[in-house]
């Protein structure tokens, strides 16, 4: 089953989101029809194979609120700033504290996550967007660093890091 944008979420087609979505093409496809994703989504993903990319997705999110960190200080008006720090705020307080309650109900607490080395393409993409985010104006920076990345990731055909060793 292939995502219909148009069907699904008819309300993004002016948004960043809607943009970002035409300019992937069929890399997008691809991406949302991989085994893992497919199986993310229906919630059959093996358990360790579940809490291995939990562990690697929460490691990528340190890199990604450093990112949007930048983009406070980036940020050309007081209104920009406020917008990139309430995404810095929800990325500390809420999606990374639901990643460390998740794990931590499955033995794995904060300890053991800082200790998992990164994979080589959560390093890879993580320090892309840093790299993205140093070097770029605001809104150029965002859309690409989103949009590369998703291809640089689809295009890897690797979404899965080994399971977490207990």
């Amino acid at each position: 089953m292939v995502f219909d944008l148009h069907k699904a979420m008819p309300f993004v087609e002016n948004t960043l989101y809607g943009a970002l979505r035409r300019e992937c093409g069929p890399a997008w496809d691809a991406y949302v029809g991989h085994r893992f994703v497919r199986d993310l989504a229906a919630g059959t993903l093996e358990k360790p194979e579940f809490l291995a990319w939990m562990v690697q997705d929460y490691l990528y999110l340190v890199q990604y609120t450093r990112a949007y960190a930048l983009l406070v200080y980036k940020s050309g008006t007081i209104a920009g700033m406020r917008s990139a720090a309430a995404i810095v705020h929800g990325l500390l307080t809420e999606e990374m504290s639901l990643h460390r309650q998740l794990l931590a109900a499955e033995g794995i607490d904060e300890a053991q996550i800082s200790r998992t080395p990164e994979t080589l393409e959560t390093l890879a993409y993580g320090r892309y967007i840093l790299d993205r985010a140093q070097a770029g104006d605001e809104l150029r920076e965002v859309r690409l660093t989103h949009r590369e990345g998703v291809v640089r990731v689809i295009r890897s055909g690797s979404l899965l890091p080994e399971p977490v060793q207990r």
